[in-house]
C-alpha cells in the first residue's frame, strides 16, 4: 500500500497505530514536502515533524541508491553506477558500491564506515575525504593493509575516524592494483599507491599529513 508522497505502508500489531510507514521513496517525498529540507536517513529519523517514521521505517529509496536502516547500522546499496552521495554520520555504515560512484562525508564527526568497492578500473570509484583534510590544523592519515583489506585512520588533535575498504566481488578482489581515488583537499591518492606504500610493514603507515602542503 503506497501513498501519493512515496511512503509504503504496512500493517502493524500495534492497536494504537495499526498502519505504519515501512519504506520511503525519497524523490517523491521531497517533491510533496519541499518545506522539510535536506533529507538523509538520520535527518528523517530525527525530524520531529516525521515522528511517525522513527520506530518502523526500514528502507529509504534515493533513486540511485537505497539505504536500509537497522538499530545500529545503515546499509547502502547502489542501484545505478555513477551515483554520488554523502554517507550518513548518524550510524556506522556498510556501503556496497558500483562503478564510477563518488562517496562523500559531511563533517569530521563520523562513526567508522566500511565500503565494499566495486573495484572496476575501467570505471573507478572516488572517495572524497576533503571534509577531514580541508583544514589548517594537522591531520594525519595512516593506512593498514592486510591482504585485500585497507583501513585508513584519520587522526587529529581532538578526534579520529576509521574507514575500511574491501572488494565487493572475488572477481575483482585485488585492491593492490585498484584505481580507486582517495580525494583530498588539494591532492589525491590512488588505492594501489597506498598499497605500495604500506606493503613493507604489517603496522600503520603514515601516508598523508595536511601540514605537508605547506612545505
Amino acid at each position: 500500500m503506497y501513498t501519493l508522497d512515496g511512503i509504503e505502508l504496512e500493517l502493524s500489531t500495534n492497536k494504537v497505530r495499526p498502519v505504519v510507514a515501512a519504506k520511503i521513496d525519497i524523490p517523491k517525498f521531497e517533491k510533496h514536502h519541499r518545506d522539510i529540507g535536506v533529507l538523509e536517513p538520520l535527518n528523517i529519523l530525527e525530524n520531529n515533524s516525521l515522528f511517525f517514521f522513527k520506530d518502523n521505517v526500514s528502507e529509504f529509496d534515493f533513486g540511485n541508491y537505497r539505504v536500509v536502516s537497522s538499530q545500529d547500522m545503515f546499509i547502502y546499496k547502489v542501484t545505478n553506477p555513477g551515483a554520488e552521495f554523502y554517507i550518513s554520520s548518524g550510524k556506522s555504515s556498510h556501503v556496497f558500491g558500483e562503478g564510477g560512484c563518488h562517496y562523500y562525508f559531511n563533517g569530521v564527526k563520523q562513526p567508522s564506515h566500511l565500503i565494499f568497492l566495486n573495484n572496476d578500473n575501467r570505471n573507478p570509484e572516488t572517495i572524497n575525504v576533503s571534509s577531514f583534510t580541508d583544514t589548517s590544523e594537522e591531520v594525519k592519515i595512516f593506512s593498514n593493509v592486510k591482504g585485500n583489506k585497507c583501513t585508513l585512520k584519520f587522526i587529529w588533535s581532538y578526534g579520529s575516524f576509521e574507514l575500511t575498504l574491501r572488494p565487493k566481488s572475488s572477481s575483482r578482489a585485488d585492491l593492490n592494483t585498484s584505481e580507486t581515488k582517495i580525494s583530498l583537499s588539494n591532492d589525491a591518492l590512488l588505492l594501489r599507491d597506498i598499497f605500495e606504500l604500506s606493503k613493507q610493514t604489517s603496522g600503520d603507515v603514515l601516508i598523508y599529513n595536511t601540514l605537508w602542503q605547506y612545505h
